[in-house]
């Protein structure tokens, strides 16, 4: 594995863990990115992803790091050369399951629960999908009239609506 000899990547700790594992571990010399060029394009490639979904959807640059997120969950889903493997697949020795995928900012319709709702309430609310939680199952998304995020399971999405009133 080679590193931009960045501190996070010189503790002892660090180099132990990688030692356990039988990783070798190579440095480049201080400010020469273009010597550590895969993760370079690797940070390019989330960071265009990133300002292309969001110009999309018409979210402000308050969501970047939902984006990234979300550019993250797609990029290691898909397959990569010389492979044509993803990295999820190398990682779980499974296929990625890509029904949940959505457009990022999309309309999103989540129900509302029991307890927020009686008998003549509308059953559903209007938000906007930002995203996939990390340790759940569902979708992370954007409540405009409380100004939060939640996460929700059930939800229709609109992938051609992005109407926004914020």
């Amino acid at each position: 594995m080679r590193t931009n000899n960045g501190g996070e990547y010189c503790s002892y700790e660090y180099e132990q863990y990688l030692k356990r594992y039988g990783i070798r571990h190579e440095v480049t010399t201080s400010h020469t990115p273009q010597r550590n060029e895969v993760s370079e394009r690797l940070n390019r490639n989330l960071q265009e992803m990133t300002l292309s979904q969001i110009a999309h959807a018409g979210l402000s640059k308050t969501f970047w790091a939902d984006s990234v997120a979300t550019a993250c969950y797609i990029r290691n889903r898909l397959p990569v050369c010389p492979l044509n493997v993803s990295q999820y697949e190398r990682w779980y020795d499974k296929k990625p399951n890509v029904k949940d995928m959505h457009v990022f900012g999309c309309v999103a319709y989540a129900l509302k629960l029991g307890q927020e709702r009686s008998k003549m309430d509308p059953k559903c609310e209007k938000m906007w999908f930002v995203g996939y939680p990390l340790n759940a199952t569902g979708y992370r998304l954007y409540d405009e009239k409380r100004n939060r995020v939640i996460v929700r399971h059930d939800v229709v999405f609109n992938e051609t609506d992005f109407d926004k009133h914020f």
